[in-house]
């Protein structure tokens, strides 16, 4: 169990220093967190506001509409329910290279 957290933190650490870095080289000011929480949406929104953020980017795992709809998605809990704008970026597609 011990080595399955420290793996999960060791992949959040180099998560977060690859996402600071793009921020850096594209000259994007921004703060890269990780919260862990039970319910994410909820805890996206309170960090936000301690935080003092202008704007909430969020990324979205390309659900169907049928799973959207049984399961309801974080992103649209942030974005029904922030109080500050939210940029919710699409999943970009793979193309198969047959």
């Amino acid at each position: 169990m011990k080595e399955t957290t420290e793996r999960v933190y060791s992949k959040i650490t180099e998560l977060e220093e690859r996402y600071h870095h793009k921020l850096h080289h594209h000259q994007v000011r921004g703060t890269v967190l990780s919260v862990p929480s039970k319910t994410p949406g909820q805890t996206i929104i309170e960090t936000a506001n301690e935080e003092r953020c202008f704007a909430i980017v969020i990324g979205t795992k390309g659900r169907s509409k049928i799973q959207k709809a049984l399961m309801g998605s974080v992103s649209d809990y942030v974005l029904k329910n922030s109080n500050v704008p939210v940029i919710i970026v699409k999943k970009k597609r793979v193309k198969d290279e047959k």
